[in-house]
């Protein structure tokens, strides 16, 4: 039985086969076919000698050999160049299939740390250099982490994680490949899954998580400044102490997550569904809540907020009352 590069060599074998006897077919017809088709003899019939008539005979159809040799040479340069391209591409692709399968058995390895760091790097390039398997390796990150570093237990409970000075290698590991991908290969459907994990202290900055379901997910005291969290999932996620500055989550879904203690300084929270957010001592200066659903009334006078004269609340008017005019 072939494997699957058998089969790729068989066939690129069976196409050049088919290209060297279509030129060979080609140059005949150039040769014989093609002189006795566009040389009228008819045509070399006169007064002038039987020699000249011979000559200029000849000479056409030496010409039309010429020319058709000539557009079987350029068709066989174009041929070249696409199956060039062709076995390019292919080994290309049998390159990634390996980085791939050999990357996905690292990440297997049970009690090596390191080595299961060095796979998920090694899927990120993948993931960057082949957009097919983009999603697929978004997935399988995501598998991993809700595998070794979950934040929400077998029962559906979240664990009680408490709070960490540093960061999981592993978590580090796919924080850097989410920040380094090419996310407008991000599929529409399904959804990026990264719910469910323990992101605490995760470096995210500059993230572009578009749409991802982030559901009850710990980002406890993570760094996702200037990330773009737009139309995520972000419910009972617990961003206690997280870094969100100038992050845009327009229309993100954050129903029931923990806020306190954020730094979310000209963040843009407009069109976000805000019911039930746990707020205390989260900063808010700048930040843009125009739209935004479910902010109970008052909040901007409670001293679980702080804000100042450039935060835009939802409605015609805002918090204080030069801020309409910014």
């Amino acid at each position: 039985m072939l494997d699957a590069g058998g089969v790729r060599r068989l066939s690129s074998l069976l196409v050049v086969g088919l290209v060297v006897a279509a030129g060979f077919a080609g140059a005949a017809g150039a040769f014989f076919v093609l002189p006795n088709r566009l040389v009228d003899d008819a045509r070399f019939q006169g007064a002038e000698t039987d020699a000249g008539v011979e000559e200029k005979r000849l000479k056409a159809r030496h010409d039309v050999r010429t020319v058709g040799v000539q557009l079987v040479g350029a068709l066989a340069l174009i041929v070249g160049g696409a199956l060039t391209w062709r076995t390019v591409w292919l080994t290309r692709e049998g390159q990634i299939t390996d980085r791939l399968a050999k990357a996905v058995e690292q990440l297997g390895e049970g009690e090596r740390s390191n080595v299961r760091v060095g796979a998920i790097y090694a899927l990120g390039r993948v993931a960057r250099d082949s957009r097919a398997d983009h999603a697929e390796v978004m997935a399988l990150l995501g598998e991993h982490l809700r595998a070794v570093r979950p934040a929400v237990g077998e029962d559906g409970r979240r664990l009680d994680l408490g709070g960490r000075r540093g960061v999981d290698p592993e978590v580090r590991a796919v924080a850097m490949v989410l920040r380094a991908r090419r996310a407008r290969w991000d599929p529409k459907e399904p959804r990026l899954n990264f719910s469910g994990i323990d992101f605490r202290n995760a470096p995210l900055q500059g993230v572009a998580l578009r749409r991802a379901d982030l559901r009850r997910s710990n980002f406890r005291g993570a760094y996702i400044s200037d990330a773009d969290l737009s139309g995520a999932r972000l419910n009972e996620a617990t961003l206690w102490g997280a870094s969100l500055q100038r992050s845009r989550l327009r229309g993100t879904a954050l129903t029931g997550a923990d806020l306190r203690y954020a730094h979310a300084e000209r963040v843009c929270l407009r069109g976000a569904e805000l019911d039930e957010v746990l707020w205390d001592s989260t900063e808010l200066q700048g930040a843009d809540l125009r739209g935004a659903k479910g902010v109970r009334e008052g909040l901007w006078r409670s001293r679980f907020v702080s804000v100042d004269g450039c935060t835009k609340w939802p409605g015609a008017t805002s918090g204080w009352w030069w801020s309409r005019w910014l």
